[in-house]
């Protein structure tokens, strides 16, 4: 092979599957990269609606908190908005909902609610009420008398809502103790009863105080829950049975009042400690499920929530809004005993997320799988193409070296011919002996005929339609004729034990046939350093196959996958003094012609002693 071709060779074996490496290289990171892209996507998205949630839920949560419409203010009473659930603490003291303490008989301002409910219906009032007061309760009560506002004329409604105007005003310039309060305030509401007050009248005197601009008076329940440590039990139950049943008089819900008596009786809250001093600093406590806000340094309040079902509205309201579909869902991460709302971890899943998370794996295995499966499709065929040029350049280097050859071999039988018969011409002319010459001339014709013959059936049997001319064939005949033509070929006499039975046939071509034995018997005596070539034939009807054994100096095994190759001569070893030229084609064409005939040549057995060839047939 020249080195131009060689080099050219290894250049296409070594940079292009390199080449092809990286590029599939390059492809799958760019694969790998694109899935990464789109599973970042994917989460981006799936922690924008996270976030989202989690946001929405500080919101809920901020909205529970009392904390953004709490005032201390004595006027203020939107407290009755919330529930005693909620808390409000002031220096780690509670301030809501308000709470019993012990009553303190020696306290002067303990004053028993029926001793002043009797002093103001004495006719000889005592020290336990204020006069002032009651001087205006009592004016109302004479200009009510027995007519109702609505059915009085306009000088008596004005002389009625005057004395009542007289008697707001005093309560708002001054403010006598819980107990007168509670007590004129009921005492208000017996006068007129249900001829003269309307429910909004008993509902501001009992629960709200009038508008929240514009408070008539204190009402009753801000006055006995706010100071329910003043009072007994039995004091605290005669308030609240008079104020319900003027309440059930006007149609007047109070649902409140038996949540905040049944929580007075309740153990009090447990503030949890070191809340920590930042401002608006968002707490949950998982063990107790209450929600912190500590709004200033000592201001805290506190809700009981259910952030599982706090978390539920909000995965409805997202739902609603198109965020979620129906099958999504919402759920809390982990949680510790103690977290800022700003950690919370809310899991979110939604089916068309984890589709698309699932999707990008899938495309992920499936490009990678089909990028492998390109990659090892492109070696392949560079492999099959590399082997194809490898095996081209063989071919052409062995017809180049096989064409080199057989011109060389056909020169040495043709010059010896021309030598012999100038030879002979000459020794005719002068009237010599010429008989010895016209038998070498035959004989190197017939070497020339031998390779003639080879390299035209070797043209023949390598067709792909080749066409053979089977029929039964004897067997013995045909060995005995070739061993005796192959005598005139070879320097060396030949003995041949030939055991097959006359009539053993095989189903053969004939002419092909004869190739192949004559093959095998020539190398037997080309590659042969004993004086005499023995040559021994057997046939085995059962296989059925011959056997052809020979006193050759045998093969190596190193070489025995080359022999059958075309073009191969293998190369002279010490004992090969008795080497002969040949085309490097016989056994080349014999194997071709055996699978023609849907059989094999194979080397049964070689060494230093000889050769066994078996040549089979398909039963």
């Amino acid at each position: 092979m020249p080195t131009q071709t060689r080099a050219r060779k290894t250049k296409v074996s070594l940079w292009l599957p390199v080449a092809v490496l990286l590029m599939g290289l390059l492809l799958l990171a760019f694969v790998v990269i694109e899935y990464q892209r789109n599973t970042s996507l994917v989460e981006q998205n799936r922690s924008l609606i996270s976030g989202s949630a989690k946001t929405r839920l500080s919101s809920n949560l901020l909205y529970l908190d009392p904390s953004h419409n709490w005032s201390n203010s004595a006027n203020d009473y939107r407290w009755i908005q919330h529930t005693p659930r909620t808390y409000w603490f002031n220096n780690a003291v509670q301030e809501f909902p308000w709470t019993r303490g012990a009553v303190s008989t020696s306290n002067p301002q303990h004053q028993k609610l029926q001793t002043i409910w009797a002093a103001i219906e004495s006719p000889s009032p005592t020290n336990h009420v204020n006069q002032e007061r009651l001087r205006l309760l009592n004016a109302i009560t004479a200009a009510l008398d027995s007519t109702s506002y609505a059915n009085a004329d306009i000088q008596k409604q004005t002389a009625i809502q005057q004395s009542f105007d007289s008697y707001v005003e005093h309560t708002r310039a001054y403010h006598l103790s819980p107990q007168q309060e509670i007590v004129f305030s009921l005492k208000l509401l017996e006068i007129g009863a249900q001829e003269h007050w309307s429910s909004e009248l008993v509902h501001a005197i009992l629960i709200t105080g009038g508008s929240s601009q514009a408070p008539i008076v204190r009402p009753v329940v801000d006055l006995l829950l706010r100071h329910a440590r003043l009072f007994s039990p039995e004091e605290f139950d005669w308030t609240i049975s008079k104020m319900q049943r003027h309440l059930e008089v006007f149609n007047l819900s109070a649902y409140f009042l038996d949540d905040y008596v049944s929580h007075l009786n309740k153990p009090r809250f447990a503030l949890p400690t070191n809340m920590g001093g930042a401002n608006n600093e968002l707490t949950i406590t998982t063990d107790q499920h209450w929600f912190l806000h500590q709004s200033s340094n000592t201001h805290v309040s506190a809700e009981p929530i259910d952030l599982a079902k706090e978390l539920d509205f909000v995965e409805l309201e997202f739902i609603e809004l198109g965020v979620l579909d129906s099958g999504d869902s919402l759920s809390l991460g982990e949680l510790t005993s103690r977290i800022s709302l700003d950690d919370i971890g809310i899991n979110v899943n939604k089916t068309q997320l984890n589709k698309d998370q699932r999707n990008q794996l899938s495309y992920l295995v499936i490009k990678s799988i089909m990028l492998i499966a390109f990659m090892a499709l492109v070696l392949l065929t560079l492999r099959l193409i590399e082997k194809t040029q490898q095996r081209r350049f063989e071919y052409l280097s062995l017809r180049e070296d096989f064409v080199k050859l057989v011109s060389h071999e056909l020169k040495t039988p043709l010059a010896g011919i021309r030598a012999m018969a100038e030879t002979l011409r000459k020794r005719v002319e002068r009237g010599l002996s010429v008989q010895a010459y016209p038998e070498r001339i035959i004989h190197e014709a017939d070497k020339l005929w031998y390779m003639v013959d080879n390299i035209l059936g070797f043209n023949r049997v390598q067709l792909t339609d080749a066409i053979i001319d089977k029929r039964p064939t004897r067997i013995k005949p045909i060995c005995d004729a070739i061993v005796d033509d192959v005598r005139s070929l070879s320097n060396k006499p030949y003995t041949l034990n030939n055991t097959i039975d006359e009539s053993a046939e095989m189903l053969v071509d004939p002419e092909l046939f004869s190739l192949v034995v004559k093959n095998i018997i020539v190398n037997a005596g080309l590659y042969n350093d004993q004086a005499t070539v023995a040559i021994e034939i057997t046939f085995d009807e059962h296989e059925p196959c011959l056997l052809i054994s020979d006193n050759g100096i045998g093969i190596a095994e190193a070489d025995r996958s080359e022999i059958f190759k075309p073009f191969v001569r293998l190369a002279q070893s010490a004992r090969e003094s008795a080497r002969q030229s040949g085309t490097g084609l016989g056994l080349a064409i014999c194997k071709r012609i055996m699978q023609l005939h849907d059989g094999d040549l194979s080397l049964a057995r070689s060494n230093e002693q000889g050769s066994v060839w078996k040549i089979s047939l398909a039963k």
